[in-house]
């Protein structure tokens, strides 16, 4: 029942982020994303919370990253769930 959209764009590349260390990849995925208009529209109609999916959780630059976006953006709470751990 929940809603799946794709709320965030890479606007940037980035390259590999294998060989960086957790301050590296975070400098490295700084400004990285975007919010996309999908993402605007669901602000609106649900502000309170959003759920983030990614893959793998290394050092949490990621997530970490997108999440900053999308509370900026409007989003009261993020939560953030991962498939696997690197």
């Amino acid at each position: 029942g929940l809603v799946v959209l794709k709320a965030l764009k890479r606007s940037r590349a980035t390259g590999h982020q294998t060989a960086l260390t957790r301050a590296q990849r975070l400098q490295n995925l700084r400004g990285a994303f975007v919010i996309t208009h999908a993402g605007l529209r669901q602000i609106q109609k649900f502000p309170a919370g959003v759920i983030l999916v990614d893959d793998v959780l290394t050092t949490g630059s990621t997530i970490d990253e997108c999440a900053k976006i999308l509370r900026h953006a409007g989003f009261q709470k993020v939560i953030a769930i991962t498939a696997m751990r690197g």
